[in-house]
C-alpha cells in the first residue's frame, strides 16, 4: 500500500490521522465487502438503491481478468472506491444503456475501459472530495495508459456531475440523460476521455504533478490486483446474491473458460431464458446495480 500525506495550510489538520491518504486494491475479502457497502449506502442516500435491504452484491465486472476495484483510505477506513472494469467479451456496464453509442466507438477501432461504481463516503470534507476523485480517476488513467491496451474511458454520470467532469476532466458528453433502470430510473449521462485528451485544469494536482504522478505510478507498478479463481468466486456465490443479469451462449463459454471449476450450467440457462422472454439485447451483470458513478 502507498501512502500520500497531504500537508494542509490549516495547521489544526497537521498530524491528523485523517489527512494521511493511502491508494490500494480490494485484496480481501474484507476490504472488497466494505466498498460494496460504501457504494451501496451512497447510492441509498441517493436514492438509487431502496433502503433498508442489503443490495451489496458482488457484480460480474469485479472478478474479471483485469478489472481491479481501487480504494483510497484514511487511517484504515475505506472513504472511496472505484472499480476498473476493461471491455471482454460481455461488454461494458454502460451499455445497458448506451449500448448502441458504445458499439460505435468500438468499431471505430477505439479500445475501452470503463469507470464503474465510484462513490466517495460522505464523511469526506467538501474541500477534498475533488482531490480523492482526482486521485482515483488518476490511477485509473494510469492503469489503462500503462496496460497499452486502451485508447478510451468511458463513465456514466448522473447528469449534476456532468459540468465536472467536462470541465475539470476533459471528459466529452457522448449522450444521454436516459433514465437508467439499474438505479430507480435515474437520470444517467455517457462521458468518454479519449487518451488524447490534455487536461490543463486540475491546478491542484499540477501544482505537484510529478510528485503525484511518481506516487500514482509507483502504486500502479508494484502493486497487484486480486486474481479470481472459480473456488474463491464459488465462496462469494455462497454469501451473497449471484446470478447472471442477460448472457448469450457465447457469453457463457467465455464465463466457462475463465472458471472452468464454477458451476455456470442453472445461472446460464436461467439468464438465456430470460432473454429470450423479454426480447432484451444480450448483456452480462452479476447484479442489477452498482454501475452508475460518482454516488
Amino acid at each position: 500500500m502507498y501512502t500520500h500525506c497531504y500537508r494542509q495550510t490549516d495547521e489544526r489538520r497537521h498530524g491528523r490521522s485523517d489527512d494521511v491518504w493511502s491508494l490500494a486494491y480490494a485484496t480481501s475479502d474484507h476490504d472488497l465487502l466494505d466498498s460494496l457497502r460504501l457504494v451501496q449506502r451512497r447510492y441509498e442516500l441517493r436514492g438509487y438503491l431502496p433502503g433498508g435491504a442489503d443490495h451489496a452484491d458482488l457484480t460480474l465486472y469485479h472478478v474479471l481478468p483485469g478489472s481491479r476495484t481501487i480504494l483510497v483510505k484514511a487511517a484504515n477506513r475505506i472513504v472511496a472506491t472505484a472499480t476498473y472494469v476493461p471491455d471482454s467479451p460481455l461488454g461494458l456496464p454502460s451499455e445497458r444503456v448506451f449500448g448502441r453509442e458504445v458499439k460505435e466507438i468500438r468499431s471505430a477501432g477505439r479500445r475501452l475501459v470503463e469507470i464503474s461504481g465510484l462513490a466517495i463516503e460522505e464523511s469526506v470534507r467538501a474541500e477534498d472530495r475533488a482531490k480523492v476523485a482526482v486521485w482515483l480517476f488518476q490511477t485509473i488513467e494510469d492503469i489503462a495508459r500503462s496496460s497499452g491496451r486502451t485508447d478510451d474511458l468511458v463513465i456514466t454520470v448522473n447528469p449534476r456531475h456532468v459540468a465536472y467532469y467536462s470541465g475539470r476532466l476533459g471528459f466529452n458528453r457522448i449522450a444521454g440523460p436516459r433514465p437508467f433502470a439499474a438505479v430507480q430510473g435515474a437520470d444517467a449521462v455517457l462521458l468518454r476521455y479519449p487518451k488524447e485528451t490534455d487536461v490543463q485544469h486540475l491546478h491542484w494536482w499540477n501544482r505537484k504533478k510529478r510528485e503525484h504522478e511518481a506516487f500514482v505510478n509507483a502504486f500502479v507498478e508494484q502493486t497487484q490486483p486480486w486474481v479470481w479463481d472459480s473456488r474463491r468466486l464459488a465462496a462469494w456465490a455462497q454469501r451473497m446474491r449471484f446470478g447472471l443479469g442477460y448472457v448469450t451462449e457465447t457469453g457463457c463459454g467465455y464465463l466457462r473458460g475463465l472458471f472452468p471449476d464454477f458451476e455456470w450450467s442453472g445461472r446460464c440457462h436461467e439468464a438465456m431464458a430470460r432473454q429470450v422472454r423479454y426480447d432484451t439485447p444480450a448483456r452480462v451483470a452479476l447484479s442489477e446495480h452498482a454501475v452508475m458513478a460518482n454516488a
